[in-house]
């Protein structure tokens, strides 16, 4: 006689899962792994409210207003940067400025000094050489003005006597160095810019009067000290005081061989 072996039987907890929106059944095994019902467990649908606000993003409004905070940041970034920018370029125009000033009064009076040097007293008189008809012989100032001079001297010393000429034109200071012909005739002119954003030049002459400098009388031949003032501007505004900026550079220089 056979015998049946037992066999568990499903048991049902409640019947038939009712389904609701948002509610899934699955079968649960007991603690032998046998299934014993279907239990209702809670599911998340994608129609569900949870679904729903999980998925939400960014509102257009805060997407603006987002939007918005940035350029402002990214602008006001910007903005102190150029400033900075500005101001860098600025004390870079102050520092070549100066050096330029130092540079074109230096020069001034480095050439002034050896104005009408060598002079014809220096040569014996046999040789009969004279500022004239000689490359050898220098004569001093030969023209003189507020904005300008010419003299010829032997500024580098080589024996042979340049022509020297400063002036003014705009706002550009051109300097001429030329060399005297053999015969003692004066070349053209070559200019070349010395400075530029030349917002003042100013030549003041002076001759000795029984060992007094005085400025009344003076004429190109008796000329002996020279006052040069030169004012620069920078080429770009100062960024804070929307002011371009102004130095001046001074130096008085004695022809030592015209005293």
């Amino acid at each position: 006689m056979k015998t049946l072996g037992s066999k568990k039987t499903p048991i049902s907890h409640g019947g038939h899962c009712q389904r609701r929106p948002g509610i899934g059944c699955a079968p649960l095994p007991d603690s032998d792994g046998q299934e014993i019902s279907l239990q209702c467990i809670r599911t998340a649908s994608k129609d569900s409210p949870t679904a729903r606000s999980s998925e939400q993003g960014f509102s257009l409004i805060e997407l603006l207003v987002t939007t918005l905070v940035m350029t402002i940041v990214m602008g006001s970034l910007l903005a102190l940067s150029n400033q900075s920018q500005a101001r860098s370029e600025f004390e870079q125009d102050l520092v070549a400025l100066n050096q330029s000033g130092r540079e074109v009064a230096d020069q001034i009076y480095r050439d002034i000094r050896l104005a009408g040097f060598p002079q014809q007293k220096l040569f014996a008189a046999s040789l009969n050489w004279t500022a004239a008809t000689s490359n050898k012989v220098a004569s001093g100032f030969t023209t003189i003005n507020a904005n300008g001079l010419t003299f010829q001297g032997d500024i580098d010393n080589d024996g042979v006597v340049e022509v020297v000429e400063y002036n003014l034109s705009g706002t550009t200071l051109r300097r001429s160095e030329v060399e005297k012909n053999n015969d003692g005739t004066v070349p053209s002119a070559d200019y070349q810019i010395f400075a530029e954003n030349v917002t003042g030049l100013t030549f003041t002459y002076n001759r000795l009067n029984s060992g007094v400098w005085a400025t009344a009388g003076v004429t190109a031949a008796n000329t002996a000290r020279v006052d040069a003032a030169l004012t620069l501007q920078t080429p770009r505004q100062d960024p804070q005081s929307k002011q371009y900026r102004n130095t001046t550079f001074q130096t008085s220089v004695v022809a030592r061989n015209l005293e």
